[in-house]
């Protein structure tokens, strides 16, 4: 079998290409990509321009809570023979009820709102306060992101969960080999990971112990090892 030598890498909100550096040394090209550059495009597009760009049949996806909601869009945007295998790590692969929906959409352009306004640090502390993410806090890496303040808002504008329709079903037609990390610790998305590998026959999901909903920060290794498993 020819080996699967790519992989294109997304990070999460409030994260950065570099995220993705505990890649270095694994027998692949590993593609982290800037988002930020992509906040333009809507969560459908930036899914077909994955496809368009990387999507040739063998190329890995690898994507971290906010990217791996875009990569699921990637996986779904192709043919069922575009990507080779995909990680999704402490990701959430969308809302069924549209009341929920709203209310998500409603928090995160409420949080739009804030990183245009408030003081970065305030801002940081506030994010990173939040009961999922309350564990291996990086203030200090996401303290360097100031300059992209506009981009990160209009992230929380174009990429909320909120206009994210539940891509469950569409995953399974697909049928794509499929690794789903989550946290231990991480209670809601552990619990997710659980219910999606339930409904979706292809996805391996693995539960990090030890470990919350940051697994980049807390546990690299685990999401390294996942990926060459793919390779």
């Amino acid at each position: 079998m020819k080996q699967r030598r790519r992989v294109v890498a997304l990070h999460g909100n409030f994260g950065s290409a570099s995220d993705w550096d505990f890649l270095q040394g694994i027998e692949a090209e590993v593609i982290a990509l800037d988002l930020w550059e992509l906040v333009d495009l809507q969560l459908d597009e930036v899914g077909q321009w994955l496809c368009e760009n990387y999507g040739d049949g063998e190329t890995l996806l690898a994507g971290y809570s906010m990217g791996g909601r875009l990569a699921l869009h990637g996986i779904t945007a192709g043919a069922s023979d575009a990507w080779g295998g995909a990680v999704i790590v402490s990701a959430h692969p969308g809302l069924e009820i549209s009341q929920q929906r709203q209310e998500r959409l409603e928090s995160d352009l409420q949080w739009s709102e804030r990183v245009s306004a408030d003081a970065w640090e305030e801002l940081l502390q506030s994010w990173n306060a939040q009961p999922v993410l309350n564990v291996g806090n990086s203030i200090e890496a996401m303290a360097r992101l100031e300059p992209r303040r506009a981009e990160i808002a209009k992230a929380f504008q174009h990429w909320s969960l909120g206009r994210q329709r539940c891509l469950t079903d569409e995953l399974k037609a697909v049928g794509l080999p499929l690794a789903w990390l989550v946290g231990e610790r991480d209670e809601k998305f552990r619990a997710l990971g659980v219910a999606f590998a339930n409904q979706v026959p292809v996805c391996e999901l693995n539960v990090i112990p030890n470990t919350g909903h940051r697994i980049l920060l807390e546990q690299p290794g685990a999401v390294k090892t996942a990926i060459e498993k793919l390779i």
